[in-house]
């Protein structure tokens, strides 16, 4: 409803008059019930760009329809929206290659209604940084949409030029984009004009960043690579890409690195990282059942929902007794890198005993070290998938640290290096490098400290916290959100 309903809206107000008369009857008897299922759809303003489609398509139904009490809700869904995101700092669903697109497609439906003329100024305007949050991001020498993603499929988190966001680029850029021209709605002009000026005249390298109080991202652009990371609470942030390596790659359309979690079925309490011009140190931390507290309903039906509707996981807690802390990184197929080890170059395949690997792209060496909370190294496997796509599963230890007699804090940490083949063009230096690198990982108070530092660079420190909300609290003892939320159907 919520992507048909604004076409057939359209169809009806631009061309209604050239319908035949039971099918112009029928459209509207249709939109007459997605009214109802418009507004008994309980999407709130964090799934953006659901809630912004579903924003144009009331605004349009009561065009169509004439109907004042229709446009109301649209406004004030619309000012929910805005000022949720103002409050936040930060777009809950950020960077992503087909979902960005379709949030300013949405902008775009919006600003062809008769709403009032504030509200399409404040629409057009979130549009102008949407775009201009894109293009800072976008790598023309990578051609790709880089930095973490809150949300993205297979082919355009591993590839450029793989979603409806690059047609919006080409526009707006000149660049060599998606010649689909799906999405670029109707009758709404989109061009040079819609780029602020801090998206205008850009340099490599540079460095970009989003931030919030409690979340933000970064991302590193060099000549011919990019490196994105996140660092902060994830229980507000997609963070489906939250670690992005992206490439420069002459001879194939596969140019980057997904750094994902390991299994996304299981629920992050946060990720901590740090960047320097091509190092990065990351530390994620998850929150595990430290002994069966409850039997709930949310345990035999992972929606615990009452309504069969899905509104997202209650809480972050990993309830799978078999759940181990780690990352999953899709390296590419054999023909588009090679892999080394101390024992030199792999085959790939299987378990992994050293605790370094190095992966060779078309442009960069990029090399990797995995951790766990005592600073042990990671398990490495590698295995395939059924189109040849190389999976690196980094693994580490289940023990922790008890944040309360529910929960218990794991961990997993990633040091990667990655330098260009201009520069270091041998991978077994980068292997020494990578070995002899300084790694320390600290209990403190709030979780883990951890430094690491290569090459003589400058240290990288992350501060992986174990802080979880309360509802009350007295003499060391609370009622944290997990708590509360599994108590519910106890």
């Amino acid at each position: 409803t919520s992507f048909g309903v604004p076409k057939l809206c359209y169809l009806l107000k631009h061309r209604g008059n050239a319908m035949p008369d039971a099918l112009h009857d029928k459209a509207l008897a249709v939109l007459d019930k997605a009214r109802i299922a418009l507004n008994g759809h309980r999407c709130t303003w964090g799934y953006t760009n659901i809630h912004l489609l579903n924003i144009a398509a009331k605004l349009m139904v009561a065009d169509v329809m004439d109907d004042a009490r229709m446009r109301a809700i649209a406004c004030w869904d619309w000012e929910e929206w805005r000022n949720h995101t103002a409050r936040l700092g930060m777009i809950t669903e950020y960077n992503s290659p087909p979902y960005t697109r379709v949030q300013i497609d949405a902008l775009a439906m919006i600003l062809t209604t008769d709403a009032p003329e504030a509200l399409l100024r404040e629409v057009r305007a979130a549009m102008r940084h949407l775009i201009t949050d894109a293009v800072l991001n976008y790598h023309p020498g990578v051609g790709m949409l880089t930095g973490p993603m809150s949300r993205a499929y297979e082919g355009n988190r591993r590839t450029g030029g793989n979603a409806g966001i690059y047609a919006l680029l080409k526009r707006v850029l000149g660049t060599p984009g998606a010649e689909d021209e799906w999405g670029l709605w109707l009758g709404v002009p989109v061009g040079p004009e819609d780029l602020l000026p801090m998206g205008r005249d850009l340099a490599l390298p540079r460095q970009t960043s989003e931030s919030t109080p409690d979340f933000s991202r970064t991302n590193y652009l060099d000549k011919r690579f990019a490196l994105g990371s996140v660092t902060g609470s994830a229980r507000l942030f997609g963070h489906e890409v939250p670690f992005l390596l992206a490439y420069k790659n002459d001879t194939s359309k596969r140019c980057s690195i997904p750094v994902m979690v390991e299994n996304r079925t299981n629920s992050v309490h946060g990720h901590w990282s740090q960047q320097h011009e091509g190092n990065l140190l990351t530390a994620s931390v998850w929150l595990v059942e430290t002994q069966p507290a409850f039997e709930t309903q949310q345990r035999n039906d992972r929606r615990g929902s009452l309504t069969r509707l899905w509104s997202g996981q209650p809480g972050d807690l990993n309830r799978n007794a078999d759940f181990q802390p780690g990352y999953r990184l899709e390296l590419g197929a054999p023909d588009d890198v090679d892999l080394y080890t101390e024992e030199g170059k792999i085959t790939p395949g299987g378990q992994i005993a050293e605790p370094v690997l190095i992966v060779r792209t078309r442009s960069v060496l990029a090399g990797f070290r995995f951790f766990g909370a005592s600073g042990t190294p990671a398990s490495l496997v590698i295995d395939a998938e059924e189109d040849g796509e190389m999976i690196l599963h980094a693994t580490a230890e289940k023990s922790g640290v008890r944040v309360s007699e529910l929960e218990t804090a794991v961990f997993c940490g990633m040091f990667m290096r990655v330098v260009d083949l201009s520069e270091v063009n041998d991978p077994m230096q980068l292997v020494r490098e990578m070995s002899d690198a300084a790694i320390e990982v600290d209990v403190k108070d709030f979780g883990w400290n951890v430094r690491a530092s290569a090459s003589n660079a400058a240290w990288l420190d992350v501060a992986a916290r174990t802080d979880v909300p309360s509802f009350y609290s007295a003499d060391g003892k609370a009622c944290t959100a997990n708590q509360w939320s599994l108590s519910l159907s106890s």
